[in-house]
């Protein structure tokens, strides 16, 4: 670490945080591209990335994807302005959006407010795992926008203001779109039998 430079705080789940007084030091290192910088940017937020694309597109292609966005990362960091966070998941909705463009919209289905803490909860680790593999299948089968709000929402666990910056859309629209994807959820979860 350079001197007065804050360490990562690991999150417990295989993930770290970086420091906010040390992201902006470290930004501007990783833009002159300093490879220790973009290495440690990267060991802090490819865990959330992977997290990411593995519920919006499934386990088999999360690993690959989430590589494209730090190959990404790396090419246009020295352009990055604003916040970080919402620059980083911007070039992976982008991602996405490049690799599903053929795919045909998915029909619509919904899920409940019990979400976020059935995700972070790991009070027992084979219910979760299983409970994660129903949430999984049933976001792969929800309408694209719901699918990457709810995962922005209750897998990112962002606020609803984080995701308007990362979207473009107003957070009244996100609110009445997420009262959609938590109903539509629901009903996929009520043809299945399960219960969040």
């Amino acid at each position: 670490l350079h001197s007065g430079e804050k360490p990562q705080i690991s999150n417990g789940d295989g993930s770290v945080s970086v420091d906010k007084s040390h992201l902006p030091g470290l930004l501007d290192r990783a833009r002159m591209h300093d490879p220790d910088a973009l290495a440690e940017l990267c060991t802090a937020y490819y865990p959330k990335i992977l997290r990411f694309m593995r519920y919006r597109v499934g386990p088999n292609e999360a690993d690959d994807l989430a590589g494209e966005v730090f190959v990404k990362v790396m090419r246009s960091i020295q352009g990055q302005t604003g916040s970080f966070d919402a620059w980083l998941y911007r070039l992976a909705r982008n991602v996405i959006v490049d690799r599903v463009r053929y795919q045909q919209a998915r029909p619509e289905t919904e899920f409940d407010e019990n979400m976020e803490k059935t995700l972070s909860d790991g009070s027992t680790a084979q219910a979760t795992a299983g409970t994660r593999m129903d949430i999984e299948n049933a976001l792969a089968l929800m309408k694209e926008d719901h699918r990457e709000l709810l995962t922005l929402k209750f897998v990112q666990g962002l606020t609803n203001d984080e995701i308007s910056e990362i979207t473009g859309q107003n957070v009244n629209a996100i609110r009445a779109m997420q009262f959609r994807a938590l109903k539509a959820m629901r009903a996929v979860f009520g043809r299945k039998g399960a219960s969040i």
